[in-house]
């Protein structure tokens, strides 16, 4: 146990994933060195990442933890969602910063989608 709390599994899990980017943080360094991205854009990228990477780590572990590969994998979704992020247009990153505080927009009547 790495931590304090009834349920050290989730203080391992949280020092797991931090220990886990720690590691993949030269990778995903490197890679914004090599994009040419703006700094606002890692910028921005960083402070997400670093806001849901706990819970992305969690989960992803439930799931795929015991893979041999399963670090490989993470490294992959890490550095395609790096590239995503910086090839997305500029309005859809402002759009994306305005639904930060707006966390139920895909509920507004303004919004129409379907899912198969």
């Amino acid at each position: 146990m790495t931590g304090s709390s009834d349920n050290g599994v989730y203080d391992d899990l949280r020092f797991q994933a931090s220990l886990t980017l720690k590691r993949l943080q030269p990778r995903l360094d490197a890679f914004w060195s090599e994009s040419g991205a703006a700094e606002k854009r890692r910028e921005d990228f960083q402070h997400r990442l670093d806001g849901h990477w706990t819970e992305l780590f969690g989960l992803l572990f439930r799931l795929y933890g015991a893979r041999y590969d399963f670090f490989y994998h993470l490294e992959c979704l890490l550095l395609t969602a790096a590239r995503a992020w910086a090839e997305r247009p500029d309005e859809l990153c402002e759009l994306d910063r305005r639904r930060i505080n707006e966390p139920d927009w895909f509920e507004s009547e303004r919004v129409v989608g379907g899912a198969l």
